[in-house]
């Protein structure tokens, strides 16, 4: 039989066994947590040393750490944020750049056959110099068959295969650009012959249901329908992007020639072409706004002569308070009369010391017409406004002016 003593000293031998085993699990445990979570607070020294930084410790310290000879230790933590002695400058306001179309210019025009390639380009390019007689370059990115001299991403351009396959154009726009020279991107807007073939929910409709020809057997995106402008805005993003200096919508219009009384605009019938189109023009100018890219638009020959084409849907007033410019053909003879009617519709609402700058007379030229005759028409066609000039040869030929 066990003595009550010695009872009693067995059981303080297993507390004090039991006491040490639970103390060395706690300490194993806490090794275990300082390995996998002292590392995180491991600073190391420029001099080679070591310390914890740990949070709860370090967080009321208001003695910097010592610093080895020679090294500054970055502030690791503060509670409040330090004054500055001096006053932080206002920065200078950035001032606002010019718009592209505040300038005159003498320029040629470069169809898409020159465009595309790098000796119609280069042979071109040799007439233009900065500040010379001829100082700017309308390149034609975007014709009436639909084709493209610039790669593009749209889907439409994708699936109707008109899309460049070479980066051309978009390589001298940049050399031009560098050389000083003036680059405006010509986009045949709405006459496409290629994209309503591929895509026919996008086209001017015939009363039957398929698309609708002109006279030149072309097809025209119908400016009433979404798709349709979706498309063309989004090509006149891509070029912006190219690093031109202006946009020049020609055929901005619905078709005005052919068997109009077989088209069909289905439930916009009653709509307004002129609104349609203005409408654009505000959508196409907001998404330049922040480009500093001027968008300009070419005249149909009845609104330059009238002031308005009802069947085409321009109105020149309207245009010419939403377009940074205008342009419109002109004859090459009797070029200051033919000019008159849309010379006194942009006076109206552009001011004086503007017009330069906004009124574009464009003179198609054949390649053998002689300099004098040719300066003579320039001249007529600028007048005493001294405006600009726009000349278009369908090769690229020109007369040195």
């Amino acid at each position: 039989m066990i003595s009550r003593s010695r009872y009693r000293g067995r059981s303080r031998r297993r507390k004090g066994m039991t006491a040490l085993v639970v103390i060395s699990a706690v300490l194993a445990l806490g090794l275990v947590a300082g390995l996998l979570v002292l590392p995180n607070y491991l600073v190391y020294m420029p001099d080679g040393r070591v310390y914890f930084d740990i949070p709860f410790l370090n967080r009321w310290r208001e003695e910097p750490l010592p610093t080895p000879s020679g090294a500054e230790l970055p502030v690791l933590r503060t509670l409040d944020p330090p004054v500055p002695d001096t006053p932080t400058p206002t920065p200078m306001p950035t001032p606002t750049p010019t718009p592209a179309a505040e300038r005159s210019f003498h320029a040629l025009y470069a169809p898409i056959a020159l465009v595309q390639t790098e000796d119609g380009l280069n042979a071109l390019r040799a007439q233009v110099t900065a500040g010379g007689p001829v100082d700017a370059l309308v390149l034609e990115l975007k014709a009436e068959s639909g084709l493209l001299a610039f790669r593009s991403s749209m889907p439409f351009a994708i699936q109707a295969k008109v899309s460049a396959e070479t980066d051309v154009a978009a390589a001298h726009i940049r050399a031009l650009r560098r050389e000083g020279i003036y680059v405006v991107a010509a986009l045949s807007a709405f006459k496409d012959a290629s994209v309503p073939q591929q895509e026919s929910s996008v086209g001017v409709k015939h009363v039957s249901g398929v698309n609708w020809l002109d006279n030149t057997r072309s097809r025209w995106l119908d400016p009433y329908k979404d798709p349709a402008r979706t498309y063309l805005l989004g090509l006149i993003t891509e070029v912006a992007g190219l690093g031109v200096d202006e946009i020049l919508l020609d055929r901005f219009s619905f078709p005005a020639r052919g068997s109009l009384h077989a088209i069909s605009y289905g439930a916009y019938e009653d709509t307004p072409r002129s609104d349609a189109l203005e409408s654009f023009a505000r959508e196409a100018a907001d998404r330049l706004a922040s480009s500093h890219v001027a968008l300009s638009v070419m005249l149909e020959d009845k609104t330059a002569q009238t002031g308005e084409d009802p069947l085409g849907g321009q109105r020149l007033t309207a245009l010419a308070s939403i377009f940074d410019r205008i342009y419109a053909a002109v004859p090459l003879t009797d070029t200051g009369a033919a000019f008159a009617p849309v010379l006194t519709a942009v006076s109206a609402v552009t001011p004086a010391d503007r017009l330069s700058a906004k009124l574009v007379p464009v003179l198609t030229v054949p390649e053998d017409l002689p300099p004098e005759t040719l300066q003579i028409s320039l001249d007529a066609a600028g007048g005493r406004e001294g405006l600009g000039w726009l000349l278009m040869n369908a090769q690229g030929v020109y007369t040195a002016p």
